[in-house]
Formats: structure tokens, sequence, C-alpha cells
């Protein structure tokens, strides 16, 4: 009896907790029953930092307590290897994982929840000194076996041209001496380390038969889960810095650390480094977030003894008298002689604010606070007669403000407005500690607790953006204030005179021509107006285009496309009540949020919104979506430039549905831009052949070889094929480069005979896409290379893409019959590729056949099938009496193979890479 009355308290307590989380609607509750009716496996890494106990809970303790607890699914935890999870992931046996990096290919596989995390890839080592990418060439790499980094790393070598061997290892532990990849997320405390690169950001991943389920764990995230989460990481970071540090400090430094009680500090304003906040009425800003933490993680309370609005000399003075103990000092050479200075916390710009107002004195003074960083600087640029001093700032604004000196030299120049002032950066400045000099352990105590900060540019960005949004509250304050009196203006003009009235219906009537008719969004006017008037705002900017909408015009008519329009508008104004909605064009909006940092949780809610709209699921609209996020020295419309670029990326990828235009997605895509104008120019200067060497395999020796294009850019350095090739064949060029090696390829046979060399079975091939192939001089323009360099068609040999017998079969093989009358060779590239000649082959007139590197890697990944399937196509040629050539060939054994089953000729690595003279 007592059981059964404990199991009914228990299922009561679940049933009616309010613990669990609500569905949002219909749909939602029907997921939820579904899905609780099954087990689902969540799986995980085995030695990863997400099983690390904080506070007495892992990383993946709370994304099971989420999915377990609070949407009440039947969950089953495994961990294990990470290769061998992943590839149960993707065999579906696994359905979900705790956390997973976004790429494109993986979205293929799994539908991703909003991020979760991001992660920063740094090489370290103890011993060997690193100051800059460039040392790690001719070096060894080690990293982790089976992570994602390795894809990044390869991306940073070859963008780098460096010569750098990636060592993959089960562990990094017991490499640290050696160049080790990393990530932030590792509890290293190692200082000598450069940062190369962001990873994409890790989210919670389903499979995508269950995709549905994804928003229902973004809702649960943005209720409860994203703060739990990011609590956890804070901890985890404070947990690593405490050990870090506390193993870094000397007997002498802990037993300080036992008995100091307490440091006093006064902060100085400097914009938003450090600045009075009149909400909470003391110092906030980098500069006190930054050391508050830093105290805080080494047990020291920090006394803030500032006072609002104090002077520098006032604060420089109870420094130097002993009555506080820590003030921000920049060190030179003469401080250093009187105090001591801790290691750089940050580096601090000095503005030069110049007046466009002639001065009223002849020469063009300049005004600076007496005794500051500012002056140290200043008098580095200017003679002595230039510079005027002030003890007090207000007089200094004033005396600027009168035209009685042309400039000033400050840190913050926030309260001065770029068009009526000419604002530049003077000098960048670091900024450290000033201690008195007794106080030797607590300046080494501080340096330690500075170097193990290994959070410091996430508090400063955090800080910054406090800053800004306590800014944006006293403009929004003002604003309302404002509004108010204007309000109560208009309402007086109105009652004193109709003529009043009649102007100001008048102005509403203006006001409406600026919203677009049919939806009642903003204009493209009000939006080229917003762009000229907030260049120097910051936020998050995202271009949007509907899908399927001119099928729905062309079928349905306009009427329907209009309804379509204005229910999209209507998402969008939901989404993004608090932003600007710029309806552009068609069915192209544009938005600018103030939101910076949650602004993919807006794009996710967007699409539920989307989709749980009648109309718009009815007929399948959805959308594709750029954003980026934009700084404050890029303008509005290029962020918005920078946006639609991300939106058509997003357009031309059919499985992405939005895409950030990060710095190195714009880089790429300028780059792009670059390669597609530069090459007409270029070709016949900048274009070269190299050759690879190719053997027979039976008499091992230099039978021929391949001439591939290679392009070495005097704008951007060594482009790659695989980077110009696609963007040749979009601006219609491909054909000039392949007219390019011909030349080349027919020039080098002709020196190398010139040299007297018997090279009678030798031939040199090259390629000839099938766009070059349609030309109708392609046969014409051969022969005339062959007769300008008096060269023999028995020396040459084209290779041909399977590809190209899909279309016009009957020109192609004419074109092919003419070149072989010249004793021109004809070769199949890339066999079995992606197009299957097999049928054809018997009569195609071509000479060889050559076998594509996949089909080698095919055994690596089953060798069984692998070699039955390579073995069963070299007798299929043979019987054909077609010679075979085997590309890529890498290593020892895979030659041997070769050999073995009489293929008659190989190239590749392991033979003789590409080289300009590969002859002799």
């Amino acid at each position: 009896m007592k059981k059964i009355l404990l199991i009914f308290i228990v299922s009561f307590s679940f049933v009616f907790s309010n613990n669990m989380y609500k569905p949002k609607n219909d749909i939602e509750v029907e997921i939820l029953e579904r899905m609780r009716k099954e087990t689902l496996v969540l799986g995980d890494r085995t030695n990863y930092f997400t099983n690390e106990k904080i506070n007495g809970e892992s990383f993946n303790d709370i994304i099971y307590d989420l999915l377990k607890n609070y949407l009440g699914l039947n969950i089953e935890m495994r961990l294990g290897d990470w290769r061998d999870i992943k590839y149960e992931f993707e065999k579906e046996n696994i359905q979900i994982l705790t956390n997973f990096t976004q790429t494109s290919e993986r979205q293929k596989i799994a539908t991703f929840s909003t991020k979760i995390f991001n992660e920063k890839l740094f090489i370290t080592s103890k011993k060997k000194d690193i100051n800059s990418i460039q040392d790690l060439n001719n070096n060894k790499v080690y990293l982790a076996e089976g992570s994602i980094y390795e894809e990044f790393l390869e991306v940073i070598i070859n963008n780098n041209d460096l010569k750098t061997e990636m060592v993959l290892v089960d562990d990094t532990v017991g490499y640290e001496d050696k160049f080790v990849l990393e990530s932030n997320l590792s509890d290293s405390a190692e200082k000598n380390k450069i940062m190369i690169g962001n990873v994409p950001s890790s989210s919670i991943a389903v499979i995508n038969k269950h995709a549905e389920l994804v928003p229902i764990i973004n809702n649960a995230m943005k209720e409860y889960y994203s703060d739990r989460i990011n609590k956890w990481f804070q901890d985890r970071r404070h947990q690593v810095f405490k050990k870090n540090f506390e193993e870094s400090l000397t007997i002498d430094e802990k037993n300080y650390l036992k008995n100091i009680k307490k440091i006093d500090i006064a902060y100085e304003e400097l914009g938003e480094m450090s600045y009075f906040s009149n909400e909470k009425l003391i110092y906030e800003g980098v500069v006190p977030k930054t050391l508050k933490m830093i105290f805080h993680r080494i047990d020291i309370f920090l006394d803030d003894k500032s006072k609002p609005a104090e002077e520098w000399s006032s604060i420089f003075n109870r420094f130097k008298t002993g009555k506080v103990d820590l003030i921000t000092l920049s060190k030179t050479k003469n401080r250093e002689q009187d105090f001591l200075f801790t290691t750089k916390i940050f580096d601090l710009n000095i503005y030069k604010v110049n007046s466009l107002k002639d001065s009223l004195y002849s020469k063009k003074r300049i005004g600076v606070i007496k005794d500051t960083r500012q002056e140290e600087i200043l008098r580095r640029y200017y003679l002595e007669e230039d510079i005027v001093t002030y003890n007090n700032h207000n007089k200094m604004i004033k005396d600027f403000e009168a035209n009685k000196i042309y400039s000033i030299v400050i840190i913050n120049p926030e309260d001065f407005e770029i068009g009526k002032y000419i604002i530049e950066i003077l000098d960048t400045i670091p900024v450290n500690l000033g201690l008195n000099k007794k106080n030797i352990l607590l300046r080494d105590i501080l340096d330690k607790a500075i170097n193990n900060l290994l959070d410091k540019n996430d508090i400063i960005e955090a800080a910054k953006f406090e800053s800004r949004r306590e800014k944006l509250n006293k403009l929004e304050i003002e604003r309302k204030r404002y509004s108010g009196i204007l309000i109560i203006v208009i309402f007086t003009i109105v009652i004193i005179t109709i003529q009043s009235y009649r102007l100001n219906l008048e102005e509403n009537k203006n006001k409406e021509l600026l919203k677009d008719e049919l939806t009642g969004l903003l204009s493209r006017r009000v939006f080229n107006e917003f762009c000229d008037k907030n260049n120097e705002i910051e936020g998050s900017i995202l271009v949007l285009d509907l899908n399927n909408f001119k099928k729905i015009n062309d079928f349905h008519g306009h009427s329907l496309g209009d309804e379509v329009i204005v229910e999209a508008s209507k998402c969008l104004k939901n989404i993004f009540s608090k932003d600007k909605v710029f309806r552009i064009s068609g069915d192209e909006f544009y938005m600018y949020s103030y939101e910076k940092y949650e602004i993919e949780e807006k794009i996710w809610d967007l699409k539920e919104a989307f989709k749980s709209s009648k109309l718009l699921r009815r007929f399948g609209v959805n959308f594709s979506l750029g954003y980026c996020i934009k700084e404050q020295k890029n303008s509005l419309k290029e962020a918005f430039k920078n946006a639609d670029m991300a939106m058509y990326f997003v357009k031309k990828n059919k499985h992405l549905w939005y895409k950030e235009a990060t710095k190195d997605f714009i880089k790429s895509v300028e780059r792009k831009e670059i390669i597609r104008k530069s090459l007409e120019g270029v070709i016949e200067s900048e274009f070269f052949a190299v050759y690879q060497p190719k053997f027979n395999l039976k008499t091992n020796t230099l039978e021929g070889a391949e001439a591939l294009a290679r392009w070495d850019s005097s704008e951007l350095g060594f482009v790659s094929p695989v980077e110009f090739i696609p963007l040749a064949e979009e601006v219609n060029l491909v054909y000039r480069i392949d007219y390019k090696i011909a030349e080349e390829s027919i020039k080098k046979i002709r020196h190398i005979l010139d040299k007297e060399i018997d090279i009678k079975d030798f031939r040199i091939s090259f390629n000839v896409s099938p766009e070059t192939f349609r030309k109708e001089n392609i046969v014409s323009y051969i022969e005339n290379l062959l007769e300008k360099y008096s060269v023999d068609g028995r020396y040459l040999e084209i290779e041909i893409t399977e590809s190209m017998f899909i279309s016009d079969i009957k020109d192609i093989i004419t074109k092919l019959n003419a070149l072989k009358s010249k004793g021109i060779r004809i070769s199949i590239d890339d066999f079995t590729a992606g197009y299957s000649t097999t049928g054809l082959l018997a009569t195609l007139p071509v000479d060889t056949v050559k076998f594509d590197r996949s089909l080698m890697l095919s055994i690596a990944e089953d060798e069984k099938k692998g070699k039955a399937i390579y073995i069963g196509l070299i007798k299929m040629m043979k019987s054909l009496s077609l010679k075979i050539v085997s590309e890529g060939i890498e290593t020892e054994s895979e030659l041997e193979f070769l050999k073995e089953n009489g293929v008659d000729y190989g190239q590749g690595f392991y033979l003789g890479r590409p080289t300009i003279d590969f002859y002799n």
C-alpha cells in the first residue's frame, strides 16, 4: 500500500510539475506525444570537456536534463570514441548529439539548434617560439585524430602556402613541447600561442528524420537552458582560471593572498573603457568590469574609491600620496622610477579632435590635460610652443569651443559630432595598472592573474556592449522626453488655428508616402535616408528574399502574390517589432536590428513564423536570408551589400536557408570577384604549364607527361586551379586557358626535339574542356599550332571528360576523328568520376582511359569490393584494346597493385610531382 501511494505521489508531481515544457501550439503537442513514444539515444565523446563536472554537473548533464526532464523525452545517454559516435549518428542509431559543429556537409545529415557555444583555434607550444602563422612553415602540427579541426587547419595551411605536416594523434597530451592545435575550450594555461581562426558554432544536432524537434529544443533553450549553459561555461572558465592561477603562485604569493583584506582603486573617465553610470551610481566599463573579474577570481575585495567626474590631477595625486593602491596608468621610463606596473591589460586609443572653425590665434594650438598619457603622446609629435596644458578638463573644453585652441587631445570623443569636428586617432597606447614601489608581490600576483585570464577578450566585448546599451537607453529616454514635448506643441498648434491643422494633415500624408503602399513597411526612400544618417551605429543587418514567389505570380496571379507579400510582411513585423524593416522591391526585404549577439534566435523565430502561417505553408513559401554583424567602422550600405552577398550565396546553395557574411566569407567573395575581373587580361602573361610525369609501369620508363594549368598572379600570388577553373567557366574564358596550355605543350615538345633527345614513344597530354571542344575552330586551332612549331601529332595526347558525351555526340566524334588523323591520341580523363560512358566505349574513337583517383580510394574503404571493381574494369578495357592510365598513385602498395594487374601507365605524387622542367 505504501509503495502504491509513493508511486502515485511521484507520478502526480511529475504530471503537474511547473518545471516542464509547455507546448506553444497543437503541432508541438502532437510532435511531443509522438516523440515520447520512442527511445532517443543522446551521444557525445567520452574524453571531452562536456563531461567535466562543474559545481556538480556537466554540460552533458544539462542537455540530458533539457531533453529528459524538461521536454519529457525517453532519453538514453551514450558516450564513446568520437569516430564511433559520429558513425552511429550518420547511421541514425544515435538520434541526437549534445554538441556538433555546423558545416555545410553536416547540414545534409542533421538539423541544428541555435548555437550553444563557439570555439577559437590556437597553435601553442611550451618550447617552440610562435609569433606568426609563418612559424609553422617546415614544421609539424599535432592534433587529435577524428576532430573537425583537421579540415580548418588544412585550409589555413593552403591559404598561407605553408609546408606544414599535420600529425594526427589519439591525444595531444605529451606533445606540449611541439606545435599543438587546441581550442580555447581546453584548460591549457600556455601563453606562447597564436589564434589562427574560429570554428563554426556548435549546436545540438538532431537527425533530419526528427528535424521537427529542433524548434521545440530552441524554445526550451530560450526559456531556461541558454542561461544555464552560459552559467556553466562561466563557472568552468572561473575554475580553469583558478587552477592555472593557483599552480603559478609561489609560497610567498599564496601567503600574501591569505593576509590581504582589500585593495583600494580609483577610476577615471575613459569613455566606454571607464565611465560613471548614472543608473548604478558606480564606475562601469571595460576597465572596472575586467578588474572586478580578476579580483573576484583571486578572492581580493576591490574597494572603489572613485569620485564622479574627478579630474585626473586629483586622481594621480591621491595615488602618489598612497590614498589609493591602484590606478590605470601607462608605463613610461620616467614613471618606472617611481612606480611598479603590471603587464598590459588592453590598448587604448588617443584621439585628436580638430575644430572646423579658424582659431582666434594665428597658430593652431593644441590643448591637453597636464600629467596625463595624452600629454606624453602629444609631446612626441608637436613642439612645446604649440601645446597648451590644462589642469581642468571643463576649462579646456570651454576654450576649445570658444576657438581659443584649434585642437584637443582626449581619450573619449563621444561628445563631439563627426559632422562638426574632425576626429582622428593620434596613437594607441597600452594600459597597465600602476602600483606603489613596495607592492612587488601584488604586482607579480596581478601579472599572473591577467595572463591566466583566458576570457579577457570576451569580458572586454561584453563590457563594451553594456556601455553602448546604457548609452542607447539614455538616448531613448531623451527621445521620449522630446517626443512628449513635440506632441504638446503639435496639439497646441492644432487648437490655435485651423491652418496649422491642415499643415499637420499634409505632414501626415507625406509620412504615409514614406511607407510601402502594399505592406505598410518602410520604403526604399526611407532606407536610403536611414543609411545616410546612421553610418556609425552597430547591430545586425539582414537581407531576405522569398522563395517560390515568382511561381505564385506566374501560376496564380498577382492578386495572390500580393497576399503572400502582405503575409510575409506580418511575420517580419512580429519578429522585428522593435527594429527597422524595409520593403526594397518585389519580394526582397531589408532589416536592421539593434540585437547583435542573439540575432540567430530571431532568425529561427522568423522561420517558425513562416511555418505557422497557413497561407505561406500552403504555397510552400519560405525564404533565403543573409546577415552580417555591423561594426562601427563599416557603412550601413556596405553592411547591407555584404548581407545581400550572403543571401545570394544561400540561393545558389539549396541546402542552406540562411548565412552569416563573416569577414572570411566577404574576403572569399571579394577574392572571387578579383579573380573574375583579372582573368581576361592575364591568361597570356601569367598562366603557365607544369608537367606531371607519366610512366610505363611495365618498363619503368618515362613515356609521357600531363600538362596542367597554373596561375602565378601579380596581384594575388599563386591561385589554385580549384579556384580559377570554375570562375573561368562562369565568365566563358576556360577555352583561352585550354588554348594556352595546348600551345605550351606543343612548344615543350619542340624544345625537347631541339635538344635532339630521343622521344620516340613520348607524348605530352593536355586537357580540353567540353566548352572548348564545342568551339568550331578547335581542330583547326590545334592543327595550326602543330604547323607553327613543326611538331608531329604523334607526340600529343588530348584528354577529354566523360561528361562531353552527354550531348551532340555526332559532332564530337567527327572532331575526334579529325584529330586522330593527325596522329594525336585521345584519352578519356577522370573515368568513373560521375558519368558513365562504358556502353559507348566500343564505338568511340579513343585510345586510352584514365582511371580516376576515386577508384583507388574505394579500395581503402572496402578492399575486397574495391579491388574486384578495379580488376573488372581493367579486364573490360583490355578486351576493348584500350590503354589504361591510373591517376593519383601515392603509395608503393598502390603501385604494386597496378603493376600486378596489368595497368599500362601511371602518374601521381609517388612517381613525380608536377614541375616546369621534368625531362632530362
